[in-house]
């Protein structure tokens, strides 16, 4: 069983992975000549 530690740490990493994935996807749909 994990502790609250282990948990907490992989749920970030998630949410950062989620966080990058959806910057990919508007910055794909939403092209900008910067």
């Amino acid at each position: 069983m994990k502790n609250d530690t282990e948990i907490s740490r992989e749920f970030l990493a998630y949410d950062d992975f989620k966080s990058e994935d959806r910057v990919i996807r508007v910055g794909t749909k939403v092209p900008t000549n910067k």
